[in-house]
């Protein structure tokens, strides 16, 4: 197997593997209770002098956004790379005769 195909179903299969964690229902409301947490320490964070704490809580925020995008970038390629790999096999199915 070519380096491009191993490649290829790599990111198949970690899109595949991506997406059931994305729809993971113990994952979502983990991420879901983390952020809602986070939004609750703002909305009571004092914003006078050091402003430290509020900072903290944006960054890891910001963190929990960040994974939730690289797997849902993982998912997309994967899936991408999937649909290709198809539409190959059927125009060249198509092509033969």
């Amino acid at each position: 197997m070519s380096t491009v195909a191993e490649n290829d179903n790599a990111a198949i299969l970690f899109g595949q593997k991506a997406s059931e964690v994305l729809k993971n229902e113990a994952y979502n409301f983990a991420i879901t209770a983390m952020k809602g947490d986070i939004i609750a320490k703002l909305a009571i964070n004092p914003l006078v002098g050091d402003n430290e704490a509020s900072i903290e809580l944006i960054r890891r925020l910001q963190c929990i956004t960040e994974l939730e995008d690289k797997l849902a970038e993982i998912m997309r390629d994967g899936k991408f790379v999937e649909d290709s790999l198809i539409a190959q096999q059927n125009n060249t199915k198509r092509n033969k005769r």
